[in-house]
């Protein structure tokens, strides 16, 4: 009796296959179609691309010869900021010395000599600073002098420091000043009085 059932299963199941095959041999299977391509057709979606590739690269051109040649202020701002303020004298000379490193960078053949009054007009006529005033003068006078008698306040220094760190960053690099160097030490007859508008052309401390 099983055996009986198996086969008329199985005959069932061979019948069903085969009228299912009947009905779907007329079917023909639909090609896909092809898949879109992400590259511009067009030339002037070409032409657009290669606009933006080019004009990506020349902005990274910039950008990168606009940080290279600024790398300078960079270091000079490293080297402020980290001025220690603690010893007076030692702070001033210290200044001095990284303004004039890092003037002998930016305008390596107009600033060398300058020192004193000429100075700091060149700096306020490069930047919008205020160091040609009674508190840059007595910071180049102070140079003058031993430590003892630095006669800036440790409040000064900071204000003096604050003027030079914001020369730096805002520096014109062309020599394009209202005022020329050969100008400024022909104008310019310094004086010892420290609260005159110019100083005695003593030998100041080195680079």
């Amino acid at each position: 009796m099983t055996i009986l059932i198996s086969t008329l299963s199985t005959a069932g199941n061979s019948a069903t296959v085969n009228a299912s095959s009947y009905a779907l041999r007329e079917l023909v299977e639909i090609p896909l179609p092809a898949s879109i391509s992400w590259w511009p057709q067009t030339i002037g979606w070409k032409i657009l691309g290669i606009c933006f590739v080019i004009s990506v690269l020349y902005g990274s051109y910039r950008t990168t010869v606009h940080w290279w040649h600024n790398r300078y202020r960079r270091e000079a701002l490293d080297a402020l900021t980290h001025v220690n303020l603690i010893q007076p004298y030692a702070a001033l000379v210290e200044l001095l010395r990284i303004t004039k490193i890092t003037l002998n960078y930016a305008f390596p053949t107009q600033t060398a000599s300058l020192i004193g009054t000429p100075l700091l007009t060149f700096l306020d006529a490069t930047a919008p600073t205020q160091l040609n005033t009674s508190l840059g003068i007595r910071w180049q006078h102070a140079l003058l002098h031993a430590p003892d008698d630095t006669v800036l306040s440790h409040e000064e220094i900071q204000q003096l420091q604050q003027q030079l760190i914001l020369w730096v960053k805002h520096h014109r690099r062309q020599s394009t000043a209202p005022i020329s160097c050969s100008d400024l030490k022909s104008t310019s007859s310094l004086k010892s009085n420290p609260n005159s508008e110019s100083m005695t052309n003593k030998e100041l401390p080195h680079d």
